[in-house]
Parts: structure tokens; sequence; C-alpha cells
């Protein structure tokens, strides 16, 4: 049986310190909105600056940066091109 597994955590890793951060926040609620339909998860904003080893540990080389499984994504993703993206691994 193919079983298609589930998003069960998101990682998104921000910087306050960025001239888009409201801006990128705004995006990504409204992926998470667009998720939540999709699949329940759990999603965990990590500020670089206050989490530099976790940073560090997920290899984090650009803000904002958001991890769902194995795959990432870096910078200000449109909400409805991600989220197709997003179904194609799911």
């Amino acid at each position: 049986m193919n079983k298609k597994k589930t998003i069960q955590k998101i990682l998104l890793f921000t910087d306050n310190d960025t001239a888009y951060f409201k801006t990128e926040l705004g995006t990504f609620k409204k992926i998470v909105q667009l998720l939540a339909k999709m699949s329940p998860f759990k999603i965990e904003t990590i500020n670089i600056a206050n989490a530099p080893d976790l940073a560090r540990q997920y290899k984090i080389e650009a803000s904002p940066t958001l991890i769902a499984k194995d795959w990432r994504f870096i910078g200000e993703p449109d909400p409805e091109e991600f989220v197709s993206t997003i179904e194609e691994i799911i």
C-alpha cells in the first residue's frame, strides 16, 4: 500500500532584524492556513538570533527558511505555489 506521510512539524526560521520580517510573517501565515486544511501539523517559529545553535544544526543560511519534512524553502514563496508543492510531497 502506498501511503503518503503527513507533515507533522514545520519549522520556520526567521530573523526579526530583516526589513521584510512583517511581510514574511504575513505570507507564511497564509501558507499555514492553507496547509492546515490539508493535514494537521505543528508549526514552530524560530528566531535565528535567539537560537543560533538550532539555526546551525539545520544549516540555515537565509531568512526566512521554512522546513517541512526533508524539504526546505528559502525566501518568501507564493502561498498557492508553495501549497501546491507541499501537496506533491506529502
